[in-house]
């Protein structure tokens, strides 16, 4: 059987995406990797929700609709994330850079940071999943397999919208005219 270097494969993963990449052996943190230099791990507001899902692939959508992927491999934990198709208000940062624990004088840096995190869809994060899945866990998995939360992604479409109209509502009318291409196609989505 051939010997798995997990590091190798986070930071391929934490530099190909953009995205932090961290790995667990029996739930405690082996390696970390990420482009973004984070004051505090904003996974670490949601470890016991992340831990407790147990299927080789799957994902976990927090409050502010981060998105965290998971794949479990035996005894190793690959953990990727937050990513957002939302993206959220400095507000909503702050308040989580709190729950993180994130020193006063750091919260600036901690939302910056969250708002530097390359945002992927859904379906290609999951999709990236699935690729790693068959390397660790030889299962060669579908989406269809894993997105079963059809709630939670109407969810995240009405907000994604609603977020693109408000876009298109409030641009500045001068930005509106140097960009009609994108406000027509934006508009052409909503429609």
């Amino acid at each position: 059987m051939k010997k798995i270097d997990y590091s190798y494969i986070a930071r391929v993963l934490a530099s190909l995406s953009g995205i932090p990449v961290r790995i667990f052996r029996n739930e405690m943190l082996c390696d970390y990797y990420s482009l973004i230099n984070l004051p505090k791990d904003p996974m670490d507001v949601f470890r016991d929700e992340i831990f407790a899902l147990k299927r080789h692939v799957d994902y976990y959508i927090t409050p502010l609709f981060h998105i965290y992927g998971i794949i479990n491999s035996v005894d190793i934990r690959i953990v990727i994330g937050p990513t957002a198709q939302v993206f959220a208000n400095d507000q909503s940062l702050k308040e989580l850079a709190f729950k993180a624990d994130v020193p006063k004088d750091e919260i600036p840096d901690f939302v910056d940071g969250i708002k530097s995190i390359i945002n992927m869809p859904l379906e290609s994060l999951l999709m990236m999943l699935c690729s790693v899945n068959y390397l660790l866990n030889d299962e060669k998995l579908e989406l269809r397999d894993i997105l079963i939360r059809n709630e939670e992604q109407q969810t995240i479409k009405a907000t994604v919208e609603q977020q693109r109209t408000e876009n298109v509502y409030n641009s500045e009318p001068e930005q509106a005219l140097h960009n009609t291409l994108q406000l027509e196609e934006a508009l052409m989505d909503i429609v």
